[in-house]
């Protein structure tokens, strides 16, 4: 299996998504030394894009793209970018929002990963209150019921 598509997510603003994404970042490629392309979806408030996509003194920090993932060519780019990047992880900063992208249109991702060669590995992030709980199940569930794809794996 090559590198996996890791999936930083809560559907919930202010719980700490960007925080991890910005981590899980840094762990791949400063402490495995692992290449990384990052596709920043909030378009809203897009912290890890700022961060890591922003030139700063002409360099690009890491290799990537804002994806609009509420929108099928959002989910195609990202299958498209995956493919071009064979061996880099992706990691996917997903928005609060995001959960009716991900409901409408992870078939489409489901669907390509036997040929990507990919596993999705998914983050997510909740605050103390019970709705990251139930939002986190019903994210679990879409992935189950489409195509089989296990977006999360109870550990």
């Amino acid at each position: 299996m090559r590198e996996k598509i890791f999936m930083v997510g809560g559907s919930k603003g202010g719980v700490g998504k960007s925080i991890v994404c910005t981590a899980l970042i840094d762990y791949l490629t400063a402490i495995r030394n692992e290449k990384v392309y990052l596709i920043e979806s909030d378009t809203s408030n897009p912290d890890v894009g700022r961060t890591y996509l922003k030139s700063v003194d002409g360099v690009q920090r890491l290799p990537g793209a804002a994806f609009d993932l509420d929108d099928a060519e959002g989910w195609i780019n990202l299958i498209d970018a995956t493919e071009r990047h064979s061996d880099h992880h992706i990691v996917v900063n997903n928005a609060a929002r995001n959960g009716k992208g991900i409901a409408a249109y992870i078939d489409l991702l489901a669907a390509s990963l036997h040929n990507l060669e990919r596993e999705v590995v998914t983050f997510w992030v909740i605050n103390r209150e019970r709705d990251g709980l139930e939002l986190c199940k019903k994210y679990m569930e879409t992935g189950r019921k489409r195509n089989g794809l296990d977006l999360a794996r109870k550990k």
